[in-house]
């Protein structure tokens, strides 16, 4: 069975590959659950994604900045990522 550690290196490492062509930024690891039958490590990490907007006045594209989600299962025999969903968390 992949302790915790490797399945949060596998889900940080399935996540920036399949999001390669975008600007992800200051990823953090924000939670970790192991399922009832021991088969899956759910690993949920946060990213900041940067994206360009237009600014309200000014003909000119600004940097937005917005906190996504993303929750990886992952298979704690062999270490392959079986979904990702994104996590709704609810904004102050």
């Amino acid at each position: 069975m992949i302790d915790v550690k490797e399945a949060t290196n596998i889900a940080a490492d399935f996540v920036n590959a399949l999001y390669s062509q975008e600007q992800l930024t200051n990823g953090m690891l924000e939670e970790v659950e192991l399922s009832d039958d021991d088969a899956y490590w759910y690993i949920t990490l946060g990213f900041n994604h940067i994206t360009s907007g237009t600014h309200p006045i000014e003909p000119i594209r600004i940097p937005q900045t917005q906190r996504i989600y993303k929750t990886v299962k992952i298979d704690t025999e062999t270490g392959q990522p079986r979904a990702m969903k994104n996590k709704d968390v609810p904004t102050a």
